[in-house]
């Protein structure tokens, strides 16, 4: 293992600072400790608990280094170094390792420091931080395009009474209709990942569904989007704003007896989408996957 780069980013105010590498700071330890969010508790009628836990809480994260006196005066370096440790701020942590297959981000919150005054040629400088997610985020996000099924609804119809019909008014016209079935998503990462999905129209009542679980997002078929509309999906926040449009929630059209928000595993997951009617070619849902990594 061999940490090649270390950077404290904070692109919301257009600050950065190098740890690895730099003549001005030597990185001599990093730790992030990862915590569990325990759920659990006692069995009333036998041995045990009743243990559900499943999520991490926020992560504590460690640098120590020092302020090399003989190359840059220690006070300024200090001073760079503390734009990105304000309270209110929440920069980026992007690291790069020789084990890992890309570099890797995780958003941390300053929490203390100390620097002793020494009279050497170094100040040693402990960094702490809280993660508030706790987990290491790939800094590539993915994204996936998939198809919807599109049914044809207009053809013959063959009764035991009336014999062949036409449903169309024109005659024997049969639309076009495609089954894409469930898409395969490979998920990267290492555990389960923040996911969006932009639902977009022309359809009535779109669905989203893994199939390899049987969990869906079922809309009720009177939720209408035009062509060029989506409805956007977040599995963090569980929203479901159509445009994007926070005063523009359509959460009220879900169909909660046959819903389920369901996460992305790592690895291969089916997913399909599909919806009540009103379908075109040109209906598609665009999934984003926001990879993760255990600390």
């Amino acid at each position: 293992m061999a940490i090649t780069s270390m950077v404290l980013s904070d692109p919301a105010r257009g600050l950065s600072y190098t740890l690895i590498p730099s003549d001005a700071v030597k990185l001599a330890d990093f730790e992030v400790t990862a915590t569990v969010r325990g759920v659990s508790e006692d069995s009333a009628q036998a041995d045990g608990s009743l243990d559900i836990t499943q999520f991490l809480s926020a992560a504590a994260v460690t640098i120590d280094l020092m302020a090399v006196n003989t190359v840059t005066p220690v006070l300024p370096t200090l001073d760079q170094l503390a734009g990105v440790l304000a309270p209110f701020a929440r920069p980026y942590l992007i690291v790069t390792d020789s084990e890992w297959p890309s570099p890797r981000q995780i958003q941390v919150r300053f929490d203390s420091h100390t620097h002793p005054y020494e009279q050497d040629s170094y100040r040693a400088v402990q960094l702490a931080f809280k993660a508030p997610r706790g987990l290491w985020e790939d800094t590539t996000i993915q994204q996936v395009t998939l198809a919807v099924d599109v049914t044809d609804t207009t053809g013959l119809v063959f009764t035991d009474t009336a014999g062949a019909t036409s449903t169309d008014t024109a005659g024997y016209v049969f639309n076009a209709s495609t089954s894409a079935g469930s898409s395969i998503v490979t998920v990267a990462g290492n555990t389960r990942p923040a996911w969006r999905a932009r639902l977009y129209g022309p359809a009535a009542g779109p669905i989203l569904t893994r199939d390899d679980t049987g969990q869906s997002l079922v809309f009720q078929e009177n939720l209408l989007l035009g062509a060029g509309d989506y409805l956007e999906l977040d599995s963090v926040n569980r929203t479901a704003l159509l445009l994007s449009q926070a005063d523009a929630s359509r959460l009220s059209f879900l169909n909660f007896s046959e819903s389920e928000w369901f996460p992305l595993d790592p690895g291969v997951n089916r997913v399909r989408y599909h919806a009540a009617s009103g379908m075109t070619a040109g209906t598609q849902c665009q999934l984003t996957i926001y990879p993760v990594w255990l600390p």
